[in-house]
């Protein structure tokens, strides 16, 4: 293994501070490239650009609205986000 060339699936963690916030977290990215574009963006846009899944559902859900996609459809994502948010330590991921 030499350095940053090293070739794995490990993800790569980040430590340090960003805008005065002391950041110690896994990236989920194995990719040194990608991981450093993270990191960037982070300092440029701070970590508050980062959004949690149920704010990035309501979004998707709102583009879909706007686009004037199948009603139905949005009726279903709807119900599992309901679903989610009622037992959301028995739902872990979405499978659609």
């Amino acid at each position: 293994m030499t350095g940053r060339k090293a070739k794995g699936s490990c993800p790569i963690w980040a430590q340090g501070k960003v805008r005065g916030e002391t950041v110690r977290q896994s990236l989920d990215i194995p990719n040194w490239e990608a991981a450093q574009r993270r990191v960037r963006d982070w300092e440029i846009d701070g970590r508050e650009s980062t959004i949690s899944l149920a704010d990035a559902y309501v979004r998707f859900i709102s583009q879909h609205e706007a686009n004037g996609h199948v009603v139905a459809t949005i009726e279903l994502m709807n119900k599992l986000l309901i679903h989610r948010r009622a037992s959301p330590e028995k739902t872990s991921y979405f499978y659609f």
